[in-house]
């Protein structure tokens, strides 16, 4: 929980820490989130097979930079919280994951004018912090158990570093529409030696995409 606390703390010093010319905003909406192998079958093998979706809620603070009359430009911070969870119908598991990601953002904002309609386009680097993960083995003979954490177990990191790239379409003075690709770029398989350590697992990468689309309201 500890976690969890120091990103509420960051929030919250965002959110009392005003500019004129800033914007805070709230987003929720819908999260996929889709596990990348070079291999093509996943190091962890109870990932393999799973189709995770989930929800998530960020809290965001933007300031201008530039400003021009039609492609005024911003940078974004905040923290995103995200939960996702995983079945398999392989192994009978369900895998749940949370986590909390910062952001940090540029947007190119275009406008037009004559119908007050804007479209932003942003993109930049998101560090991800895992909270907790757990995997659940569900068995036709016994009551369903949980194994232990992913990370100590399998060496499922807990530190991921990704490439945002997304749109926003506004509805409303107050209210956009949002789409995000987060593309992995950390190996998310950790080097610490369990039962699956072998000298070929080395050459293995388990990389995790996020697709993230939903609605952003501006406070």
């Amino acid at each position: 929980m500890k976690r969890l606390y120091i990103s509420l703390l960051f929030v919250f010093s965002l959110f009392c820490t005003h500019h004129a010319s800033a914007q805070r905003s709230i987003e929720f909406g819908y999260g996929k989130q889709i596990f990348k192998s070079s291999n093509g079958l996943g190091y962890i093998p109870e990932l393999k097979g799973m189709n995770y979706n989930g929800g998530y809620l960020a809290f965001k603070y933007m300031m201008p930079v530039r400003k021009t009359p039609d492609y005024p430009l911003a940078v974004q911070i905040g923290v995103k919280y995200d939960f996702q969870i995983g079945k398999s119908s392989e192994v009978r598991g369900i895998h749940t994951e949370h986590y909390v990601e910062l952001p940090v953002l540029l947007h190119f904002i275009v406008k037009d004018n004559e119908s007050d309609l804007t479209l932003r386009f942003f993109v930049g680097p998101a560090f991800d912090y895992n909270l907790s993960n757990r995997l659940k083995i569900e068995s036709s003979i016994a009551k369903p158990t949980v194994i232990t954490t992913l990370p100590e177990k399998y060496g499922y990191t807990d530190i991921d570093v990704k490439a945002c790239v997304g749109v926003a379409f506004n509805l409303t003075d107050y209210v956009d529409i949002r789409a995000t690709y987060n593309f992995g770029l950390s190996n998310r398989r950790g080097m610490i030696d369990h039962e699956y350590h072998t000298p070929t697992a080395k050459l293995y990468r388990l990389n995790s995409d996020i697709l993230n689309i939903g609605f952003v309201y501006y406070l």
